[in-house]
């Protein structure tokens, strides 16, 4: 497949971002490498749109603050629909073993994959790194949706990312000589850990209803935004300051 962004570097003294070309004399590293495209540690070229025949271009890389909410959403996306994967992974593993004293493994599966949906809505929620989905968007969802994710909210803050629960539990115990092997006493000391290592298929069926709900919010959002974006991106076409917003890095 012809890469817009290689057609665009060829001829032009920059290195190319052609994989398939790794062996040109332009290309900043001749030797091969099993990464490809190979590039200089902290490499960093920028190109002036301003510069260049718009009509050899089908995309650049818009990096300009007025696109940064737009990549966000897009982020959230990808975190909301990456969790009804996870949720579909989670219910088809166990259908396969619903049978008690199953192996370690089928549980640190099951813990993992728990964890990591539980983990992804929260961060839609918290993060600092991104924009946060605004709470008062909660409320355009219909009541069983919104007590479950104050649900998961709940389990996020208190059982995955914080041990304030009562899910868990340790119990540290003593082991008593028996009566017949001597005098009373204490043998040995041990801890015992107690917990709830999953979530049962119904909650995961519920995370993932409501997974899908948020989204569908998300993409209504992320369609408004784009045409924001859009009309801020006609408005630089129009003029002869067009912002450097093309970045090739290692």
């Amino acid at each position: 497949m012809d890469d817009p962004l290689a057609r665009a570097t060829r001829g032009r003294g920059l290195p190319s971002l052609d994989a398939r070309s790794w062996d040109h004399p332009s290309h900043p590293l001749l030797s091969d490498s099993w990464m490809r495209p190979c590039w200089p540690v902290d490499t960093l070229v920028e190109i002036d749109l301003s510069k260049q025949d718009m009509a050899n271009w089908k995309f650049v890389d818009f990096l300009v603050k007025e696109a940064q909410r737009l990549a966000d959403l897009g982020s959230i996306e990808v975190d909301l629909k990456t969790i009804e994967n996870i949720c579909d992974l989670f219910i088809k593993e166990r259908q396969k073993s619903r049978q008690p004293g199953e192996s370690v493994e089928v549980f640190v599966l099951f813990e993992a994959l728990r964890a990591a949906a539980i983990v992804r809505y929260g961060r839609s929620f918290h993060t600092s790194a991104r924009e946060r989905i605004p709470t008062q968007l909660m409320k355009q969802l219909p009541q069983d949706h919104q007590e479950s994710h104050v649900f998961f909210m709940n389990l996020r803050d208190k059982w995955v990312a914080h041990s304030v629960n009562g899910f868990e539990f340790t119990q540290v115990v003593a082991y008593l000589t028996p009566a017949e092997r001597g005098p009373k006493s204490v043998s040995s000391i041990s801890v015992l850990p107690n917990r709830i290592a999953s979530l049962s298929v119904q909650d995961m069926l519920r995370l993932q209803k409501l997974a899908v709900a948020v989204r569908e919010i998300i993409n209504k959002l992320i369609e408004d935004e784009k045409q924001k974006v859009l009309s801020y991106g006609n408005h630089y076409r129009q003029t002869s300051s067009m912002p450097k917003v093309i970045r090739l890095r290692n």
